[in-house]
Protein backbone atom coordinates (compact mmCIF):
# COMPACT_ATOMS: atom_id res chain seq x y z
CA UNK A 1 0.00 0.00 0.00
CA UNK A 2 1.36 3.46 -1.00
CA UNK A 3 0.55 5.75 2.11
CA UNK A 4 1.72 9.43 1.75
CA UNK A 5 4.06 11.30 4.37
CA UNK A 6 1.01 13.22 6.28
CA UNK A 7 -0.88 10.14 6.65
CA UNK A 8 1.80 7.87 8.08
CA UNK A 9 3.08 10.41 10.11
CA UNK A 10 -0.39 10.77 11.57
CA UNK A 11 -1.63 7.22 11.87
CA UNK A 12 1.36 4.92 12.13
CA UNK A 13 0.26 3.46 15.93
CA UNK A 14 -2.73 5.19 16.72
CA UNK A 15 -5.04 3.40 17.16
CA UNK A 16 -5.15 1.20 20.49
CA UNK A 17 -7.71 -1.57 20.55
CA UNK A 18 -10.54 -1.56 23.15
CA UNK A 19 -12.50 -4.38 21.71
CA UNK A 20 -13.01 -5.50 25.50
CA UNK A 21 -14.84 -2.42 25.79
CA UNK A 22 -18.56 -0.91 25.43
CA UNK A 23 -20.06 -0.72 22.52
CA UNK A 24 -17.67 -3.54 21.51
CA UNK A 25 -17.94 -5.58 24.59
CA UNK A 26 -16.22 -8.74 23.52
CA UNK A 27 -15.53 -11.43 25.67
CA UNK A 28 -11.36 -12.33 26.40
CA UNK A 29 -10.53 -14.97 23.30
CA UNK A 30 -12.61 -12.81 20.92
CA UNK A 31 -11.28 -9.99 21.26
CA UNK A 32 -7.94 -11.03 21.33
CA UNK A 33 -8.01 -13.16 17.78
CA UNK A 34 -9.37 -9.63 16.56
CA UNK A 35 -6.21 -8.22 18.08
CA UNK A 36 -4.53 -11.02 16.22
CA UNK A 37 -5.86 -10.97 12.90
CA UNK A 38 -5.46 -6.66 12.84
CA UNK A 39 -2.08 -7.23 13.39
CA UNK A 40 -1.62 -9.44 10.61
CA UNK A 41 -3.29 -7.39 8.49
CA UNK A 42 -1.80 -4.45 5.41
CA UNK A 43 -2.88 -1.80 8.26
CA UNK A 44 -1.09 -3.27 10.99
CA UNK A 45 1.18 -0.47 10.99
CA UNK A 46 -1.60 2.01 12.56
CA UNK A 47 -2.31 -0.18 15.35
CA UNK A 48 -1.55 -0.04 18.77
CA UNK A 49 -1.26 -1.80 21.83
CA UNK A 50 -4.01 -4.06 23.44
CA UNK A 51 -5.95 -2.45 26.19
CA UNK A 52 -6.87 -4.49 29.54
CA UNK A 53 -7.79 -3.74 32.59
CA UNK A 54 -5.37 -4.92 35.15
CA UNK A 55 -8.62 -7.08 36.68
CA UNK A 56 -8.53 -9.03 33.96
CA UNK A 57 -4.73 -9.52 33.00
CA UNK A 58 -5.17 -13.57 34.55
CA UNK A 59 -7.93 -14.41 32.21
CA UNK A 60 -6.42 -12.89 28.95
CA UNK A 61 -3.19 -14.80 29.97
CA UNK A 62 -5.05 -17.71 30.25
CA UNK A 63 -6.87 -17.30 26.55
CA UNK A 64 -3.46 -16.81 25.09
CA UNK A 65 -2.08 -20.07 26.71
CA UNK A 66 -5.38 -21.96 25.54
CA UNK A 67 -4.75 -20.66 22.21
CA UNK A 68 -7.26 -17.98 21.73
CA UNK A 69 -4.70 -15.88 19.93
CA UNK A 70 -1.46 -17.13 17.70
CA UNK A 71 1.31 -15.28 19.54
CA UNK A 72 3.69 -14.36 16.16
CA UNK A 73 6.32 -13.03 16.12
CA UNK A 74 6.51 -9.91 17.54
CA UNK A 75 6.15 -8.58 20.71
CA UNK A 76 3.01 -8.08 22.22
CA UNK A 77 2.29 -4.64 23.90
CA UNK A 78 -0.45 -4.14 26.55
CA UNK A 79 -1.95 -1.03 28.08
CA UNK A 80 -3.36 -1.69 31.10
CA UNK A 81 -6.00 -0.14 33.71
CA UNK A 82 -4.70 0.00 36.80
CA UNK A 83 -5.61 2.17 40.03
CA UNK A 84 -8.68 2.41 42.20
CA UNK A 85 -11.70 4.55 40.85
CA UNK A 86 -12.24 8.05 42.33
CA UNK A 87 -10.84 7.78 45.74
CA UNK A 88 -6.99 8.03 46.50
CA UNK A 89 -6.51 5.78 49.26
CA UNK A 90 -8.27 2.63 47.67
CA UNK A 91 -6.06 3.19 44.21
CA UNK A 92 -2.91 3.62 46.39
CA UNK A 93 -4.59 -0.29 48.04
CA UNK A 94 -5.21 -1.37 44.45
CA UNK A 95 -1.30 -1.07 43.22
CA UNK A 96 0.29 -3.84 44.79
CA UNK A 97 -2.08 -6.27 43.41
CA UNK A 98 -2.24 -4.98 40.07
CA UNK A 99 1.70 -4.88 40.09
CA UNK A 100 1.69 -8.99 41.13
CA UNK A 101 -0.70 -9.07 38.38
CA UNK A 102 1.32 -7.33 35.82
CA UNK A 103 4.72 -9.61 36.54
CA UNK A 104 2.73 -12.60 36.59
CA UNK A 105 1.10 -11.63 32.86
CA UNK A 106 4.50 -10.48 31.10
CA UNK A 107 6.34 -13.73 33.19
CA UNK A 108 3.10 -16.15 31.66
CA UNK A 109 2.25 -14.43 28.02
CA UNK A 110 4.04 -15.35 25.10
CA UNK A 111 7.69 -14.28 24.86
CA UNK A 112 8.00 -10.48 24.20
CA UNK A 113 4.54 -9.40 25.94
CA UNK A 114 4.82 -6.44 27.59
CA UNK A 115 3.07 -3.83 29.87
CA UNK A 116 4.50 -0.57 28.73
CA UNK A 117 1.55 1.68 29.55
CA UNK A 118 -0.93 2.20 32.76
CA UNK A 119 -3.67 4.25 32.73
CA UNK A 120 -5.54 5.45 36.17
CA UNK A 121 -8.32 8.26 37.05
CA UNK A 122 -6.87 10.51 38.62
CA UNK A 123 -8.94 11.07 41.84
CA UNK A 124 -9.62 14.61 43.04
CA UNK A 125 -7.33 14.87 45.91
CA UNK A 126 -4.44 17.12 46.68
CA UNK A 127 -1.03 15.82 45.38
CA UNK A 128 -3.04 12.72 43.61
CA UNK A 129 -0.80 12.75 40.61
CA UNK A 130 2.33 12.45 42.88
CA UNK A 131 1.13 9.92 44.98
CA UNK A 132 0.14 7.73 42.54
CA UNK A 133 3.72 8.03 40.29
CA UNK A 134 5.57 7.59 43.61
CA UNK A 135 3.38 3.98 44.32
CA UNK A 136 3.91 2.38 40.96
CA UNK A 137 7.71 3.09 41.79
CA UNK A 138 7.33 1.35 44.92
CA UNK A 139 5.64 -1.17 43.36
CA UNK A 140 8.28 -1.95 40.53
CA UNK A 141 5.65 -0.41 38.11
CA UNK A 142 8.11 1.99 36.54
CA UNK A 143 9.85 2.02 33.20
CA UNK A 144 6.56 2.52 31.43
CA UNK A 145 4.29 5.74 29.96
CA UNK A 146 1.71 6.88 33.06
CA UNK A 147 -1.22 8.43 31.56
CA UNK A 148 -4.17 9.71 34.43
CA UNK A 149 -7.76 10.65 33.56
CA UNK A 150 -8.90 14.05 34.36
CA UNK A 151 -12.23 13.14 35.49
CA UNK A 152 -15.39 14.44 34.18
CA UNK A 153 -15.88 16.83 36.78
CA UNK A 154 -12.64 18.05 37.84
CA UNK A 155 -11.06 21.16 36.82
CA UNK A 156 -9.00 21.04 34.23
CA UNK A 157 -6.43 23.73 35.19
CA UNK A 158 -6.09 22.24 39.03
CA UNK A 159 -6.06 18.57 37.30
CA UNK A 160 -3.24 19.30 34.85
CA UNK A 161 -1.02 21.06 37.65
CA UNK A 162 -1.23 18.24 39.60
CA UNK A 163 -0.09 15.76 36.67
CA UNK A 164 2.95 18.45 36.09
CA UNK A 165 3.95 18.77 39.07
CA UNK A 166 3.80 14.83 39.35
CA UNK A 167 6.18 14.84 35.39
CA UNK A 168 8.53 17.51 36.80
CA UNK A 169 9.39 14.59 39.52
CA UNK A 170 8.69 11.93 37.79
CA UNK A 171 8.08 11.84 33.91
CA UNK A 172 11.05 11.90 31.27
CA UNK A 173 13.11 9.97 28.99
CA UNK A 174 15.20 9.56 32.03
CA UNK A 175 12.98 9.47 34.79
CA UNK A 176 11.06 6.46 36.18
CA UNK A 177 7.90 7.06 33.39
CA UNK A 178 9.33 7.77 29.76
CA UNK A 179 5.99 9.52 29.22
CA UNK A 180 4.15 11.18 32.56
CA UNK A 181 0.95 12.31 30.65
CA UNK A 182 -3.15 12.64 30.82
CA UNK A 183 -5.69 10.21 29.51
CA UNK A 184 -8.93 12.68 28.14
CA UNK A 185 -12.23 10.83 27.21
CA UNK A 186 -13.96 11.71 24.67
CA UNK A 187 -16.94 9.94 24.76
CA UNK A 188 -18.63 6.79 26.36
CA UNK A 189 -22.02 5.10 25.57
CA UNK A 190 -24.44 8.00 27.34
CA UNK A 191 -24.83 11.85 26.19
CA UNK A 192 -22.87 12.93 29.23
CA UNK A 193 -19.80 11.15 28.71
CA UNK A 194 -19.39 13.60 25.48
CA UNK A 195 -17.12 16.47 27.08
CA UNK A 196 -18.14 20.12 25.57
CA UNK A 197 -15.65 21.40 23.50
CA UNK A 198 -14.28 24.00 25.05
CA UNK A 199 -13.59 21.50 28.05
CA UNK A 200 -11.70 19.17 25.16
CA UNK A 201 -9.72 22.28 23.95
CA UNK A 202 -8.85 23.76 27.58
CA UNK A 203 -7.47 20.50 28.25
CA UNK A 204 -5.50 20.06 25.20
CA UNK A 205 -4.22 23.94 25.33
CA UNK A 206 -3.28 23.05 28.45
CA UNK A 207 -1.57 20.40 27.96
CA UNK A 208 0.57 21.84 25.21
CA UNK A 209 1.34 24.85 27.61
CA UNK A 210 2.88 22.64 30.44
CA UNK A 211 4.44 19.79 27.84
CA UNK A 212 2.48 17.00 28.97
CA UNK A 213 1.74 13.51 26.74
CA UNK A 214 -1.60 13.17 26.00
CA UNK A 215 -3.73 10.31 24.72
CA UNK A 216 -7.39 9.88 24.08
CA UNK A 217 -10.06 7.35 24.45
CA UNK A 218 -13.99 6.89 23.94
CA UNK A 219 -16.07 7.56 21.20
CA UNK A 220 -13.37 8.45 18.18
CA UNK A 221 -13.47 5.45 16.40
CA UNK A 222 -15.28 7.78 13.05
CA UNK A 223 -12.45 10.56 11.25
CA UNK A 224 -14.68 13.60 11.55
CA UNK A 225 -17.38 14.96 14.19
CA UNK A 226 -20.74 13.93 13.24
CA UNK A 227 -23.85 13.01 14.98
CA UNK A 228 -24.52 10.02 16.33
CA UNK A 229 -27.75 7.93 17.29
CA UNK A 230 -27.64 6.71 20.18
CA UNK A 231 -26.45 7.95 22.10
CA UNK A 232 -28.34 11.24 20.45
CA UNK A 233 -25.03 13.26 20.30
CA UNK A 234 -22.37 15.01 18.17
CA UNK A 235 -19.50 12.62 18.08
CA UNK A 236 -15.88 13.82 18.27
CA UNK A 237 -13.92 12.62 14.99
CA UNK A 238 -10.48 11.66 15.68
CA UNK A 239 -9.13 13.73 12.80
CA UNK A 240 -10.75 16.48 14.69
CA UNK A 241 -9.37 15.30 18.45
CA UNK A 242 -5.60 14.42 17.22
CA UNK A 243 -5.54 16.85 14.97
CA UNK A 244 -6.29 20.06 17.25
CA UNK A 245 -3.75 18.32 19.33
CA UNK A 246 -1.05 18.65 16.48
CA UNK A 247 -1.85 22.64 16.13
CA UNK A 248 -1.44 22.99 20.13
CA UNK A 249 1.72 21.17 19.87
CA UNK A 250 2.70 22.85 17.09
CA UNK A 251 2.44 26.22 18.85
CA UNK A 252 -1.12 26.92 17.77
CA UNK A 253 -3.07 27.03 21.27
CA UNK A 254 -5.44 29.49 20.48
CA UNK A 255 -8.08 28.26 21.97
CA UNK A 256 -10.48 29.42 19.39
CA UNK A 257 -8.75 27.98 16.76
CA UNK A 258 -8.61 24.84 18.93
CA UNK A 259 -12.53 24.34 19.10
CA UNK A 260 -13.24 25.43 15.89
CA UNK A 261 -11.00 22.14 14.81
CA UNK A 262 -12.76 19.69 17.26
CA UNK A 263 -16.51 21.09 15.76
CA UNK A 264 -15.62 20.78 12.67
CA UNK A 265 -18.08 18.57 10.73
CA UNK A 266 -17.06 18.94 6.90
CA UNK A 267 -14.51 15.55 5.90
CA UNK A 268 -13.14 18.34 3.01
CA UNK A 269 -11.86 20.57 5.52
CA UNK A 270 -9.35 18.19 6.49
CA UNK A 271 -6.20 16.77 4.63
CA UNK A 272 -3.54 13.82 5.14
CA UNK A 273 -1.00 14.03 2.03
CA UNK A 274 2.80 14.60 1.98
CA UNK A 275 2.59 17.96 3.20
CA UNK A 276 1.52 16.06 6.79
CA UNK A 277 -2.11 17.04 8.46
CA UNK A 278 -3.89 20.00 7.24
CA UNK A 279 -6.80 21.56 8.52
CA UNK A 280 -8.37 24.43 6.29
CA UNK A 281 -5.70 26.96 6.41
CA UNK A 282 -3.87 25.38 9.18
CA UNK A 283 -0.94 23.09 8.11
CA UNK A 284 1.60 21.10 10.18
CA UNK A 285 4.26 20.04 8.38
CA UNK A 286 4.57 15.69 8.01
CA UNK A 287 8.16 16.07 10.37
CA UNK A 288 6.37 18.48 13.06
CA UNK A 289 3.41 15.43 12.95
CA UNK A 290 5.96 12.90 13.20
CA UNK A 291 7.88 14.59 16.30
CA UNK A 292 4.50 15.01 18.18
CA UNK A 293 3.02 11.87 17.93
CA UNK A 294 6.46 10.15 19.05
CA UNK A 295 6.99 12.56 21.86
CA UNK A 296 3.69 13.92 22.95
CA UNK A 297 0.34 13.16 21.24
CA UNK A 298 -0.02 9.39 21.63
CA UNK A 299 -2.70 7.31 20.72
CA UNK A 300 -6.77 6.98 21.27
CA UNK A 301 -8.78 3.57 21.99
CA UNK A 302 -11.40 2.65 19.93
CA UNK A 303 -13.46 -0.60 20.31
CA UNK A 304 -12.83 -1.03 16.76
CA UNK A 305 -10.24 -0.85 13.91
CA UNK A 306 -12.26 -1.72 11.20
CA UNK A 307 -14.21 1.76 11.12
CA UNK A 308 -11.55 4.11 11.36
CA UNK A 309 -9.58 2.24 8.49
CA UNK A 310 -13.50 2.18 6.25
CA UNK A 311 -13.81 5.76 7.06
CA UNK A 312 -10.63 7.14 5.86
CA UNK A 313 -10.59 5.04 3.30
CA UNK A 314 -14.10 6.09 2.04
CA UNK A 315 -13.11 9.88 2.32
CA UNK A 316 -9.66 9.28 0.28
CA UNK A 317 -7.50 9.74 3.43
CA UNK A 318 -6.33 6.32 2.86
Amino acid sequence: MNVNAGARAFLAGLIDYAGLFPPAALDMAPALAEYARHRDGADAWMLGRFVVPATRLEALTAALAAGAAPAGDRPWSLAVLAGGGADLKTALGALSGQADAIVACEQAGPGGLTVDVLEMPLPEATGAAMALATGLADEGLDGRDFYLEIGAGADPETALDDIAAAAAEWGGPRSAFPKLGVKLRCGGVSVDAFPAVERVAAVIAGCARRDLPLKFTAGLHHPVRRFADPPAVMMYGFLNVIGAALLAFDRRDDLSILEACLAETDPAAFRLDDGGFGWREHVVEASAVARSRSGRVATFGSCSFDEPRQDLAALGLL
